[in-house]
């Protein structure tokens, strides 16, 4: 079984990353704009991308990560110096910004993912973070564009500068978006290896790292190395929406596969539940 094993550092940051320049309530568009860009060069595009362009079409409703993504699919995006702004109230598009737009729409899909482990995930998989923490009087929507093991994760936000943010502070934010689709290729860090899918072969069920659930106020535990061997099961189902981690949920006794090997070179699925599970499990606390 190959564990996940993840680079000590790994970071969108390069000479083309910018400071974030926010008017109003604009940081959701920023939120979304900042993690584009650092994909765009890190495939090596010097792309600026206006917020602004799509705040404007936002139309003043609430705003949320959902509604500008959904937003930058229906519209498109385009470049600062298509659409600068200095000031509010925002004016109208050009003609130039709009013709840009048109051929840069449907582009984008976002996952929640969580935790330190999908964060970490996320960006050595190539895909910046989305995210949301409280801020001092409402929430605020930012972007993680890196991590190290040791000093945290790497927030490019509003205050004019990045940094990093130590990990016990990680709780604070409520959301972690990843993108699951992009103009832009996702490209990964060097020093990350995957794990191997969870395997059955010959009655015995092999799980790289398993999370064990109990309840809401107790730490999900993991192990290592997990062999199992099952007596008795229920439903199967498989493409569900799920977790990025292999869980057992012991008070219900399902078990959230993200993905399954039947046998040695068999075939492998995604998103697969097992209910009503009757098991026998070993393996080394992480």
């Amino acid at each position: 079984m190959q564990l996940e094993v993840f680079p000590p550092r790994a970071s969108f940051l390069n000479a083309w990353t910018r400071q974030e320049l926010q008017l109003g309530d604009t940081c959701t568009c920023f939120g979304w704009s900042s993690p584009t860009e650092a994909m765009a060069h890190r495939a090596g595009f010097n792309l600026q991308i206006s917020a602004y362009f799509n705040y404007y079409y936002m139309n003043g409703g609430p705003i949320s990560i959902e509604g500008v993504v959904a937003t930058a699919n229906r519209v498109g995006y385009c470049p600062d110096s298509f659409y600068p702004v200095s000031s509010l109230p925002l004016y109208p598009p050009s003609l130039e910004a709009l013709t840009y737009a048109s051929y840069h729409k449907d582009g984008f899909a976002i996952k929640r993912v969580n935790g330190r482990k999908g964060l970490m995930r996320a960006i050595c998989t190539g895909s910046p973070l989305i995210t949301q923490r409280w801020g001092v009087t409402m929430e605020h929507v930012e972007c993680c564009i890196g991590y190290d093991v040791d000093r945290g994760f790497q927030i490019q936000g509003s205050g004019m500068m990045t940094d990093y943010w130590p990990w016990p502070e990680l709780p604070l934010f409520t959301q972690l978006h990843k993108f699951t689709k992009s103009p832009f290729p996702f490209i990964p860090f060097p020093g990350y290896t995957p794990p191997s899918h969870p395997l059955f072969d010959s009655g015995t069920l092999e799980i790289p790292t398993l999370g064990v659930y109990t309840d809401w106020q107790t730490p999900v535990k993991e192990y290592n190395y997990v062999t199992a061997n099952i007596s008795t099961i229920g439903e199967v189902t498989v493409g569900n929406e799920i977790g990025e981690d292999p869980l057992w949920k012991e008070a219900t006794r399902e078990l959230h596969l993200p993905s399954l090997q039947l046998g040695q070179d068999g075939d492998v699925y995604y998103g697969v539940i097992v209910k009503d599970v009757v098991w026998k499990y070993s393996g080394t606390p992480a």
